[in-house]
């Protein structure tokens, strides 16, 4: 059952993260489920045409420490164009990192991590999606997020991944 609700928290995740345009305003997620999970907008009819996810030179991930380098270089990327008042310069960036996060548990499993480790990764993985989702949020005309008390929680939870390597 905790499997079945980590999965669950990670689906609605990743309806946040990896969609929305540049140019959503704040009346488009207002037209959306406001639960907390989703963080107050819906993208069940909205498509990723013009949005590769491009994931850097290096593409998908192929193990749990990749995945882990690259997460941390758009973590880095996102954090700091927002910390600078330019989040539209990374846009792209905040909505490829998704993907490469809903990787980190399966990648850990190839790895041959540990279930309690396992489980660790499960939960990073979620408050991961909830911290880069509430900057995804803010681009699209959501409230303000606190970029200092974000950044800090990311970089609390890559420690936590790069620990298990």
């Amino acid at each position: 059952m905790k499997t079945l609700n980590l999965l669950l928290s990670l689906t609605m995740a990743l309806a946040l993260i990896g969609c929305g345009s540049p140019d959503q305003s704040a009346s488009d997620s207002s037209s959306a489920n406001s639960s907390a999970e989703d963080h107050g907008h819906d993208h069940a009819d909205h498509d990723h045409e013009g949005h590769d996810h491009d994931h850097g030179e290096s593409g998908h991930p192929e193990s749990f420490a990749e995945a882990i380098e690259q997460i941390n270089d758009m973590g880095n990327k996102i954090t700091s164009a927002f910390a600078e008042g330019e989040p539209d310069n990374a846009h792209g960036e905040l909505h490829d990192i998704g993907h490469l996060i809903e990787s980190l548990p399966d990648l850990a499993k190839k790895a041959g991590l540990p279930e309690p480790k396992l489980e660790k990764v499960g939960e990073v993985t979620e408050t991961l999606m909830d911290a880069f989702g509430e900057l995804d949020h803010t681009l699209h005309g959501g409230e303000k997020a606190d970029v200092e008390k974000i950044s800090s929680t990311i970089s609390t939870q890559m420690e936590e991944l790069q620990g298990m390597l």
